[in-house]
C-alpha cells in the first residue's frame, strides 16, 4: 500500500462529479490562445465530453496535489501492452527496414519522419466522445520515466510516448486510450524513437524523478501510479521528521540565519522582501529549494541546549531533504507555458498546484517599511473606544508596537527583548497588556505540523509575529513578515471579544487601498459609487480617471484559506472564484455598462463619462493569494472560464458554492458577449491586473499619475514568476528598485 503526498490512506475514491464543459461563444484573448481555442473547436465533439472530477472532502480519499484526472494505471497498463507488443512485431533492428516495417515503402528516408507525423496527426485526435488528451498521454509518458528512475528492471517506453507528442499540438483531444488506432500509434512512435527523432522531455519529469530516485536511496517508499509518486504509509511523516531534526539541532534562530543566507545568496531580497519565483531554464536543473517548509518547519524548533559542531552539515542535509520531498509532491513550476491552453477539467488542479507551490516555495509578506502606514490605514476610522474598555488597547497601539517592533528588529532573523521594547518608547503597562496577544507560546507555534501538506489546523506563524524564546525575549522570524501577522493579531483579538463589525475587512481593505493611492499621489475619483440603472445595478469600490484612462478597482478581503495551502480538493477553487474571479466580474460589468452606454450615473448624482478613454480592471486582495492571483494566469485561463460551466452533484459536500460560481461563469459569458465586438478579442494583459495590498504599495509609489500606473500595472512583458514585482527586476524602463 502507498499513501499520497497529502497523508491519506488509499481508500476507494468516491467522487463528486462536477464538470467543467464547453459553451458557445468563446473569445479569445491573443493570437496565440485563439489558434488553441479555434483548434479545439473543431475537435470537441459536445458540451458534455469535458469535465473535471472533484473528490469529496472526506480525509480517506486517495488525492495528491495535482491529481491526474482522467489517468489511470489501466490506461498505463494498456500503453505498457501495446509497446510491447510492438516489440515482438516490429523489432526495428535495421534503420532501413523501418519504411518497410511501417508500411512506407514508397517514401524516401529523410522524409519518413514527416510522413510517420502526418499520419500521427490524422488518427490520434478524438473523433467522437473521449476525456482523454495530449496533457494525459504526457502524464503516461512520465510513469514510465518515474517507473525507470526507481524500478531499473522495467522496460522504459517514456521516449516512445514523448516522440509521439512532439506531433501533437497541446491540448489536443485524442482518442480514447485503448481504441484501435493506438496499436498503430505506438508502432509509430517506436519507429520515430528508432529513427533518431529528437523528442523533448519537459525539465519537470526529469527533476522529479531525480528526486524520487535519492528519496529511494535514503531508504524511503516511494512508488508509481496513474503518472505520480506516492509516498508509502507514513513516509512523509518521517521524512518530515527527519528534516525537523536537523534543524532541531540548529535551534530557530540560527536555521532562521542560514535559510534567509541562502535566500539573499539566491538573490531573491527585493523591495525589503524574500521573493523565490519558478526558475526556467532550457536544460534539465534540479528542483528549487522550498523556502516556506523550512521556515514553517524552522520555527518549531526549541532553542538547543548547545550548539551543534557542525551547522553547515546538519543545514544542507536538511535543505537538500526538503528539496527532495517537495520535488516528490511536484508542484513546482519548470516552464513558461504551464498555465497556457489549460483544459476546462484541469483549472481545478492547477489551481491547486500553484496554491501548494506557494505555501512549500513562497512566504506572505508586507514591506516593512509600508507595514505601519498599511495597519493604520486598514484600521482608519473604526470605533476603538469598546476595544480599550475591554481590551486596554486599540489598534493604533498595535500598529506603534509594530513600529517598534521593526524598529527594533534591524536584520532577519531578530531577537527582541522586552527592555528593548521599552527603550523604543512603549509604556511599560500598555506592552505588558497587549504584548502576550501577539507573541506565540513556546512550543506553541506551528505545533502539529508534520508534513508539508498538513496546514489545515496547524499552520499557526502567520497568525503572530514574535515567537517566545526565553522569558521576555522574542524572535521575529523576518521584518517581511511581521505586517500581515500583527494585522492577523489584532483582528483575533477583536474577534475573540465579539469587537469586530461584520463589515470591518471589506471596509478596512477599501480604506487601506484609498490610503495607498493618495501616498503616491493618485487621488482616486470615486470611492463607495452605487448605481441602479434599469436591470444593471453594482458598487464602484473605487475609481481612478485621467484624460486617457480610466481604472475600476474592486477589493476583496477574503484571505487564502489554509485549507488551500494543505492541497484540500476544491479549496483553491472556491478562493480564486471568491476572490480575483469576483472582483474582475465585477469590473467587467462596470466596464460592460460604460461602453454600451457611455455613462455610469451613481445614486449620489455622480456621472462617470466613457470619452473613449482606456478602460483597465484591477482587483486587490488584502492579503497575498500568491500565484492563483497572478495576472498572466487569470488572462491564460480567461477564455478557458468563457468556455465552462460546472454541473454538481446535490450530495456534493459544497454544492452551493458549485452552483453560484456556476451562476457567476454565465455572467461572465453574458458580460462578455455584451460588449462591443471589437473589444472582444482583446489581449487581457493589457487591460486586467491583479495585486495584493502590499503589491499596490509598492508599485503604486512613485507612479506620476494614473498613465503609469496603469503601465505598472498592465505591463506587457511578463516573467511568468507569478508576482508582478518580479517582473520590475532589472528592467531598465522601471524607476522602481
Amino acid at each position: 500500500m502507498v499513501r499520497d503526498p497529502l497523508g491519506r490512506s488509499p481508500a476507494p475514491r468516491k467522487r463528486w462529479l462536477r464538470r467543467f464543459d464547453f459553451v458557445p461563444g468563446a473569445y479569445n484573448i491573443n493570437s496565440l490562445r485563439r489558434k488553441a481555442a479555434r483548434d479545439n473547436r473543431q475537435r470537441e465533439p459536445s458540451c458534455s465530453t469535458l469535465f473535471l472530477r472533484l473528490q469529496s472532502n472526506a480525509r480517506t480519499t486517495l488525492e495528491r496535489v495535482g491529481n491526474l484526472e482522467g489517468v489511470t494505471d489501466m490506461d498505463v497498463e494498456i500503453i505498457r501492452r501495446l509497446c510491447e507488443e510492438s516489440a515482438a512485431l516490429y523489432p526495428f533492428l535495421e534503420p532501413t527496414a523501418i519504411a518497410h516495417q511501417v508500411g512506407a515503402d514508397d517514401v524516401l528516408p529523410g522524409a519518413l519522419p514527416d510522413k510517420l507525423y502526418d499520419e500521427l496527426r490524422a488518427i490520434l485526435p478524438g473523433t467522437g466522445p473521449s476525456d482523454v488528451d495530449t496533457h494525459d498521454l504526457r502524464a503516461i509518458a512520465d510513469h514510465f520515466l518515474y517507473e525507470s528512475a526507481i524500478e531499473t528492471q522495467l522496460q522504459d517506453w517514456h521516449a516512445v510516448i514523448t516522440s509521439i507528442l512532439r506531433g501533437i499540438p497541446a491540448g489536443t483531444l485524442l482518442e480514447p486510450v485503448g481504441a484501435p488506432v493506438w496499436a498503430r500509434a505506438i508502432t509509430i512512435g517506436r519507429a520515430l524513437v528508432a529513427l533518431g527523432v529528437f523528442h523533448t522531455t519537459a525539465n519537470r519529469a526529469p527533476a522529479v524523478a531525480g528526486a524520487a530516485r535519492r528519496l529511494r536511496e535514503q531508504r524511503y517508499q516511494v512508488a508509481v501510479t496513474c503518472g505520480q509518486f506516492l509516498f508509502g504509509p507514513g513516509e512523509l511523516e518521517r521524512a518530515t521528521s527527519m528534516i525537523q531534526s536537523y534543524l532541531d539541532r540548529l535551534g530557530p534562530v540560527l536555521a532562521l540565519q542560514l535559510i534567509v543566507r541562502a535566500l539573499k545568496e539566491g538573490k531573491t531580497e527585493r523591495y525589503e522582501m524574500y521573493l523565490p519565483g519558478p526558475t526556467y531554464t532550457l536544460n534539465p536543473r534540479d528542483p528549487s529549494i522550498p523556502f516556506g517548509l523550512l521556515i514553517n518547519l524552522a520555527v518549531r524548533s526549541p532553542v538547543p541546549e548547545r550548539t551543534t559542531h557542525d551547522p553547515g552539515s546538519e543545514f544542507w542535509n536538511a535543505v537538500l531533504l526538503a528539496r527532495d520531498v517537495a520535488a516528490v509532491i511536484d508542484v513546482e513550476p519548470y516552464n513558461q507555458f504551464q498555465t497556457l491552453n489549460v483544459a476546462p477539467k484541469r483549472v481545478e488542479r492547477l489551481l491547486r498546484e500553484l496554491a501548494v507551490y506557494d505555501h512549500l516555495f513562497r512566504l506572505r509578506q508586507w514591506p516593512p517599511d509600508h507595514a505601519v502606514f498599511l495597519l493604520r490605514a486598514f484600521f482608519s476610522g473604526e470605533p476603538t473606544q469598546a476595544m480599550s474598555d475591554e481590551l486596554g488597547w486599540t489598534p493604533e497601539d498595535a500598529a506603534t508596537l509594530c513600529e517598534a517592533v521593526l524598529h527594533v528588529a534591524n536584520a532577519d532573523p531578530a531577537v527582541v527583548t522586552r527592555n528593548n521594547l521599552l527603550r523604543a518608547g512603549l509604556g511599560e503597562s500598555m506592552l505588558d497588556g497587549m504584548l502576550h496577544l501577539f507573541v506565540h507560546q513556546r512550543g506553541s507555534v506551528n505545533n502539529g505540523y508534520t508534513t508539508p501538506l498538513s496546514a489545515e489546523q496547524n499552520l499557526t506563524l502567520m497568525f503572530k509575529p514574535l515567537i517566545e524564546l526565553a522569558t521576555n525575549e522574542y524572535l521575529l522570524p523576518a521584518r517581511s513578515l511581521a505586517g500581515p501577522a500583527f494585522y492577523e493579531a489584532v483582528l483575533q483579538a477583536m474577534r475573540s471579544n465579539n469587537l469586530q463589525r461584520p463589515a470591518l475587512v471589506g471596509d478596512g481593505t477599501e480604506r487601506a487601498v484609498i490610503a495607498v493611492l493618495k501616498r503616491a499621489g493618485i487621488a482616486p475619483a470615486l470611492t463607495a459609487e452605487k448605481y441602479k440603472m434599469g436591470t444593471d445595478a453594482g458598487e464602484c469600490d473605487t475609481v481612478l480617471e485621467s484624460a486617457d484612462d480610466i481604472v475600476f478597482i474592486e477589493c476583496k478581503a477574503k484571505p487564502l484559506t489554509r485549507l488551500t495551502m494543505a492541497g484540500e480538493p476544491d479549496s483553491a477553487l472556491w478562493d480564486f472564484a471568491g476572490g480575483v474571479f469576483a472582483a474582475h466580474l465585477q469590473a467587467l460589468r462596470h466596464e460592460r455598462i460604460l461602453r454600451t452606454k457611455g455613462t455610469i450615473t451613481f445614486q449620489s448624482g455622480r456621472k462617470l463619462i466613457w470619452n473613449d478613454r482606456r478602460i483597465t480592471r484591477l482587483s486587490v486582495t488584502l492579503l497575498d493569494h500568491g500565484a492563483i492571483q497572478d495576472r498572466i494566469l487569470f488572462a491564460n485561463l480567461y477564455d478557458t472560464l468563457l468556455r465552462s460551466k460546472i454541473a454538481g452533484d446535490p450530495n456534493y459536500p459544497k454544492h452551493e458554492q458549485a452552483a453560484k460560481f456556476d451562476t457567476a461563469l454565465g455572467n461572465l459569458r453574458r458580460e462578455t458577449n455584451a460588449l462591443p465586438s471589437e473589444q472582444r478579442d482583446r489581449p487581457l494583459y493589457g487591460i486586467a491586473a491583479s495585486l495584493s495590498l502590499g503589491q499596490l504599495s509598492i508599485l503604486a509609489q512613485g507612479a506620476r499619475g494614473v498613465p503609469e500606473f496603469v503601465q505598472r500595472i498592465t505591463r506587457q512583458v511578463t516573467t511568468m514568476r507569478f508576482n508582478d514585482l518580479l517582473d520590475f527586476v532589472g528592467d531598465p524602463r522601471s524607476e522602481i528598485r
